[in-house]
């Protein structure tokens, strides 16, 4: 089983204080890597940039602080905070940061061969900013859920619950990170009670029981690696 590291486990906590900014430099922080996938937390000083180059696999991006843009080819595409942007395979682009600048990268389909199992990201529009948590609706009394990722090596999950809604105690085959676009919800692990609101994440450690309850209406992006 694949871990997700250098994060706390079992506890909310604000992704963008998980890596510090420094002047004149870019830093990165590999939070799971394997042959199949990997995610990264960047951040980048004032000024700083990542040259142009063309990455075989595809990746989406999400702004936790500051001001980023990336040029692909001849565009330039701004990043808005909490939005994310989507490249496709062997796009051409380098990163700028307007100001000091902190966000989650994730790579997938490094080289694994999954025959004919899902090798792109679904439903989302590439290259544009867009705000995930539009991407799924609530529902009276509903949990609602879109799979953006199915292999493998990783799920990346959209979620929705209905203020009440709730999913009993379970386990994931592997390390799930929950970032929350939107609500407030009470996790358990083994036990433990964790509330995270919108903004925050919580890191499920694989094969431990957690459950879920939404204390308001919440949506969740899911990521599970294994």
């Amino acid at each position: 089983m694949i871990e997700i590291k250098k994060i706390p486990r079992g506890s909310s906590f604000f992704l963008k204080e998980e890596i510090k900014v420094r002047n004149f430099q870019v830093s990165s922080k590999i939070l799971v890597q394997s042959s199949h996938a990997r995610m990264t937390l960047v951040s980048m000083g004032k000024g700083e940039e990542i040259s142009a180059e063309t990455m075989p696999y595809s990746r989406c991006f999400q702004l936790l602080k500051g001001k980023v843009f990336l040029q692909l080819n001849q565009e330039k595409l701004d990043m808005e905070i909490d939005h994310f942007l989507l490249l496709g395979e062997n796009s051409f682009y380098s990163i700028h940061a307007e100001e000091d600048s902190i966000f989650l990268e994730i790579e997938y389909d490094r080289g694994g061969n999954f025959m004919s199992e899902v090798q792109t990201i679904k439903h989302i529009t590439r290259g544009t900013t867009f705000a995930l948590k539009e991407e799924i609706s609530y529902e009276a009394g509903q949990i609602i859920s879109k799979n953006l990722v199915t292999n493998n090596a990783m799920v990346m999950t959209l979620m929705s619950f209905d203020q009440g809604e709730s999913l009993a105690a379970h386990k994931a085959p592997g390390d799930a990170l929950v970032s929350l676009l939107d609500g407030e919800a009470k996790f358990w692990i083994d036990g433990k009670e964790n509330v995270v609101k919108a903004g925050e994440s919580i890191l499920l450690p694989g094969n431990v029981s957690h459950a879920v309850e939404a204390i308001k209406a919440f949506k969740m992006l899911l990521i599970i690696v294994k």
